[in-house]
């Protein structure tokens, strides 16, 4: 992900090359010192450095780097406080970031606003794409996360199949409906959907036992929308309720990335129990 704002600070380069100011004030929003945001300025930062340097040495154009940071966590408050801070002082070019679905959002309508082009390599959670007419994302398209489900929903002719998301998060909140949506409107059927709730430490408050059991009796095909680790406590409670071991069930879990922090880890907890029994993986690459 450290590759995107580089290609990003490399297209504002080129586009304003011509400029007879070679100069460009780029507003960076984002977050600082973040515990779990892998988006944040000290993860994302030097590749913005090494790109605004590049950008000086083979096109003559100036970026300074105006920072936007906000503490800790995500926060649209925060965003939208540091973008209008910054477009008030100084007359920005361009915001790079935010790296978060919920500040962009606000963010993102206040630059097309301002008509001020905002770049991100996030934002996967946008419904109306009208509303940021200043935007240009460099991340993934839900729908196409939702259309590759229902590709492969299609391909072994499940029309109709049950989903398990996590409530209360904007990411598996907005895939969870727009799944629906586009399931409904191209003929399948989700004949029955729960919902789960995880605490900010990662401890599931629902009652995952109560979820599955609910979900064994609605349906064979089950699409689960939440976190790797949420994915493993299901399938240890499909196990339990013997529902891996004869092929009458199918669960399909959506993953965007395989890589150590996302995909490629190990199921093994020392438990000695074999998850992935019918547990059928959708990677894009």
């Amino acid at each position: 992900m450290t590759l995107i704002p580089y290609l990003i600070l490399q297209w504002i380069a080129v586009v304003i090359a011509e400029d007879a100011d070679p100069s460009f004030k780029v507003g960076v929003l984002m977050v600082d010192g973040s515990v779990h945001n892998r988006f944040d300025i000290q993860r994302i930062g030097p590749a913005i450095d090494i790109a605004a340097e590049s950008c000086q040495s083979k096109y003559n154009v100036t970026l300074s780097l105006l920072p936007g940071y906000y503490p800790r966590e995500c926060s649209a408050e925060y965003a939208i406080g540091r973008a209008t801070d910054l477009a008030m002082i100084t007359n920005i070019s361009a915001f790079v970031g935010p790296a978060c679905s919920d500040d962009l959002q606000v963010v993102g309508r206040y630059a097309s606003y301002k008509n001020i082009p905002i770049l991100t390599g996030l934002g996967d959670v946008l419904k109306d794409r009208d509303e940021f007419r200043t935007l240009i994302r460099m991340s993934y398209d839900l729908k196409d996360k939702a259309h590759a489900i229902l590709a492969f929903l299609e391909h072994f002719k499940w029309k109709k199949f049950g989903m398990i998301y996590r409530q209360s998060d904007v990411y598996y909140t907005a895939m969870a409906d727009l799944l629906f949506y586009l399931a409904t409107s191209a003929g399948f059927e989700v004949v029955c959907q729960q919902s789960y709730i995880r605490a900010a430490n990662k401890t599931i408050l629902s009652n995952l036992d109560k979820i599955m059991e609910t979900m064994r009796d609605c349906s064979r095909v089950i699409v689960i929308l939440g976190g790797d680790k949420d994915v493993r406590e299901m399938m240890l409670i499909a196990k339990e309720l013997d529902l891996t071991s004869k092929g009458d069930y199918a669960f399909i879990y959506s993953e965007l990335f395989q890589n150590e922090a996302k995909g490629n880890l190990s199921w093994s907890r020392g438990n000695g129990m074999r998850t992935q029994n019918n547990f059928l993986t959708l990677s894009r690459s």
